[in-house]
């Protein structure tokens, strides 16, 4: 007998009815045939005929192989040699062929675990590649002499660059991205359309969108004393949403206690913040204590930001925007602290809770308030969001910290008591709303950019900004239109937010200088503004000219004389 074939397998793709399977070689006895299900070596529950058929023969099993089923059969003769030929006598020639053929067969067996195998190219010549001691979670690779084989850790130094090893060893793709720097970015959606990538204040990569490099707070660093000039306000039970710190703060002050509220110097250390820090900053001095909050009492301040200045926050619609709130605060307690978020109506809040480390030190914190998609919000140049922190609150104003609630809340039951003794001063300043789930450094906004933003909601003629005193002046561009009466208008440089209210202080500190009478003490004045101008009629007893210039003089040196224009937000 010949081996004219070196077929030595067979595979098939079983459909779950087929039994019989055909194997095309010579096998010599059954056992010299494995049989594998998809690569399991089966033992039993089939069937091998055609064993010494130089044609081959079949497997049946007894059931079917399920469909899609790899079936492979493969010889395999043993390693053995169990012919033992006579010393003397005739020779067996038959004998001598059939352990020739099943010498064949066994190259050709290793032939065809060869054909699995890996191995080298020629010209890679002799090596030695024997596999060390298996060690668990570990990759083979080549040795630093490209000669052997070595286990090579998760990260082997060498393999990967020191830079790079925390982020090929990381556990997972979000641990990667952290180790890259790019925690903050995350899987990238259509949420994040006209994004862009921005540092954060811990130095990982954020995105940001086309307003992150625009704060919502107006004058967040309080550089611009608009309201108060170098005055205290006092703030007493029921008064309630009372204009009373510096650029639109307002308490809420309903229960026992009080506070005064003033701008001061705040005397951040440039150690506190990323190079820059403000300048200024609400100070909330407690003058009267409420120790034992009843349930309706309510201690807070808050500032309302214009619906325009928000609108990028879409509140209020599937798209609503993650933002991260950061702020300076200097506490004489440790531990808990509140702020909140809300729309204009109050249906809509959110409270966060940060952490105080040390008592009366500055430290800048922050929380971050996913996106709000109910609820009305405000895109216009009405009140959008409010702002705010918890000074001490009742039950009836407790919620839970940390998710959109509806409803009127401040606070939560575990939240501080900052009104518990007239020892508490609490400073604040440099509020920033930045978009999405990190703080982004303080970044300041320019002195004529924020008084621009400023003079949107309040314009102040006379004592605060200008601090005029003796015959300063106010206002030219009037005219006599009689011997008793002159105009004045005055065209603002930018739209105010709304129609201002006009406030005219000690008016008997203003007088009415005309070309041929000096200046005329003024007995009376009518006065009213629109969004972009001020108009004022003022009465003197006599001396005008009708048709001459005139201009409006301030004779200050009591402080009282001033005129506000005031179109602050509610």
């Amino acid at each position: 007998m010949t081996l004219s074939s070196t077929t030595t397998r067979a595979s098939y793709t079983a459909n779950g009815a087929q039994t019989a399977f055909a194997y095309p070689f010579r096998i010599d006895d059954q056992i010299h045939l494995q049989v594998y299900l998809d690569d399991a070596l089966q033992n039993t529950g089939f069937a091998v005929s055609g064993a010494g058929n130089d044609g081959g023969g079949n497997v049946t099993f007894v059931i079917a192989p399920e469909n899609d089923a790899n079936v492979t059969l493969i010889r395999a003769v043993p390693l053995t040699q169990p012919t033992d030929l006579p010393t003397q006598g005739p020779l067996d020639t038959s004998a001598i062929e059939k352990r020739f053929d099943q010498i064949v067969m066994q190259v050709q067996g290793l032939r065809e675990l060869i054909d699995r195998s890996l191995v080298l190219p020629p010209s890679a010549g002799a090596l030695e590649l024997q596999l060390p001691a298996l060690v668990a979670s570990r990759f083979l690779a080549a040795n630093p002499d490209a000669d052997g084989l070595l286990w090579g850790a998760m990260v082997e130094a060498g393999l990967v660059s020191s830079t790079m090893e925390p982020v090929v060893g990381a556990a997972t793709l979000a641990a990667a991205r952290s180790a890259l720097g790019l925690g903050g970015l995350g899987p990238i959606g259509p949420a994040d359309a006209m994004k862009h990538a921005l540092i954060g204040a811990a130095g990982a990569v954020v995105l940001g969108g086309p307003d992150a490099c625009f704060n919502s707070v107006l004058n967040p660093d309080m550089a611009i004393d608009q309201v108060n000039a170098g005055t205290t306000v006092s703030i007493v039970n029921g008064d309630d949403d009372k204009l009373a710190g510096p650029d639109g703060w307002k308490a809420q002050f309903v229960g026992a206690g009080a506070a005064s509220f003033s701008r001061v110097a705040a005397g951040i250390p440039a150690s506190a913040g990323a190079g820059v820090v403000p300048a200024y900053a609400l100070k909330i001095d407690v003058t009267t204590a409420d120790t034992s909050l009843a349930s309706s009492d309510r201690h807070t301040a808050r500032l309302a930001l214009e619906g325009l200045d928000v609108a990028w926050l879409r509140y209020g619609t599937a798209d609503a925007q993650t933002a991260t709130h950061s702020l300076w605060l200097k506490s004489p307690k440790t531990g808990l602290h509140e702020f909140f978020v809300r729309n204009a109506n109050a249906t809509r809040i959110y409270v966060a809770q940060v952490t105080i480390a040390a008592a009366s030190t500055w430290q800048r914190v922050s929380f971050t308030v996913p996106g709000c998609t109910d609820g009305t919000w405000n895109v216009d140049t009405s009140t959008g969001l409010t702002v705010g922190i918890n000074l001490g609150v009742g039950s009836t104003f407790h919620t839970t910290a940390g998710a959109w609630q509806a409803g009127s809340y401040f606070g939560t039951s575990s939240g501080p008591n900052l009104m518990d003794s007239t020892g508490n001063d609490i400073y604040l300043t440099g509020w920033q709303i930045d978009p999405g789930p990190e703080m982004l450094p303080y970044r300041g906004v320019s002195y004529s950019q924020n008084l621009k933003r400023c003079q949107r909601y309040i314009r102040v003629f006379g004592g605060g900004e200008w601090a005029f005193t003796g015959g300063a002046f106010i206002a030219g561009g009037g005219q006599a239109y009689s011997t008793t009466h002159a105009e004045f208008v005055v065209v603002f440089d930018q739209l105010m937010r709304g129609t201002p209210t006009v406030t005219v202080n000690d008016a008997t500190r203003f007088a009415v200088r005309s070309a041929n009478s000096g200046n005329l003490d003024t007995t009376a004045v009518s006065t009213f503004a629109r969004a972009g101008y001020w108009y004022s009629d003022w009465t003197v007893a006599s001396g005008l000219t009708a048709g001459n210039a005139s201009s409006l003089q301030l004779d200050d040196t009591a402080g009282t004389g001033k005129i506000v224009l005031n179109a602050a937000n509610s």
